[in-house]
């Protein structure tokens, strides 16, 4: 399955709202429709609209992206890290360590492990380090 690749931007506004309770179905059908703007209260940094730019660009893309999942196109660091505490409820100090810029004792369940190799770009490398009751322990570290 080929996925499409998005900006770093527009899956923070994905994530955004699926951490504020959006459906995938009401995030579609919203979109979609061109009116995004019962979401303006969610969050007063991110403009929604910019959805609408995406989807209308192939409607059935988007759809499928966000039911099947997506790439992001260039992850930062400093994206690494949100996308991690949106996407995942996962935060520096209590979920993962942060050591040179790599993430470190990470856990995540399957679910959680297919996503965030999905999403994440060609610059990070995601390595399975041992298992536990709770899942997979993983480190996230930049490609040199």
């Amino acid at each position: 399955m080929t996925l499409s690749s998005i900006s770093l931007m527009n899956a923070y506004l994905i994530e955004t709202l699926r951490s504020k309770g959006v459906t995938n179905k009401e995030l579609i059908a919203k979109v979609l429709s061109g009116d995004v703007t019962p979401w303006k209260y969610l969050s007063d940094h991110f403009d929604f609209t910019q959805l609408i730019v995406l989807a209308h660009r192939n409607p059935g893309n988007f759809e499928k992206m966000i039911n099947q999942g997506y790439t992001v196109k260039f992850v930062t660091f400093k994206g690494v890290k949100n996308l991690l505490k949106l996407k995942f409820n996962k935060n520096e100090g209590r979920d993962y360590r942060i050591k040179d810029y790599t993430f470190t004792d990470l856990i995540l369940n399957n679910r959680e492990l297919v996503q965030l190799e999905q999403i994440l770009s060609k610059n990070w490398r995601l390595i399975k380090v041992g298992t536990d009751y709770h899942g997979e322990k993983v480190r996230i570290e930049p490609v040199h």
